[in-house]
């Protein structure tokens, strides 16, 4: 951020950072993850104020779960451990969102090229949530 920063200092431009829905949720045994993740979120608002006047928007992406393989891979382990299997707890997160299923890696790209275009022009120091309404 801080030499990408730089090179806007004349022209402007947007920073997009990722997050994770752990910028604003609390998840049992994950303390470092989420404390990590507020973090960046504080760091995003702070720069929004630092940068915004060499009009350089500073904003952030906070996903919910994404079936990327490697939370695939997480959750095959869990169920070697005797939790769910995989497709009962992918169906399970799906069950927990406002539109019934789960984000997918283009929903994630399509919140980012947003963020980065003209069409958030008035937008900076935001956390945008792409968890299909995680509930």
């Amino acid at each position: 951020m801080k030499h990408g920063a730089r090179a806007m200092t004349e022209t402007g431009g947007s920073i997009v950072v990722m997050a994770s829905m752990n910028a604003w949720l609390a998840m049992p045994a994950q303390s470092a993850y989420t404390a990590s993740k507020h973090a960046v979120l504080g760091l995003v608002r702070t720069a929004a104020l630092d940068l915004g006047v060499h009009a350089i928007r500073v904003n952030a992406i906070g996903p919910g779960p994404v079936a990327t393989d490697a939370l695939r891979r997480r959750l095959a382990t869990r169920e070697g451990e005797g939790g769910l299997s995989v497709e009962d707890a992918l169906r399970q997160a799906a069950a927990g969102t406002a539109l019934g299923r789960m984000v997918t890696e283009g929903d994630v790209a399509g919140a980012a090229l947003f963020l980065a275009s003209h069409l958030s022009a008035g937008i900076t120091g935001a956390l945008v949530p792409v968890d299909a309404g995680l509930r």
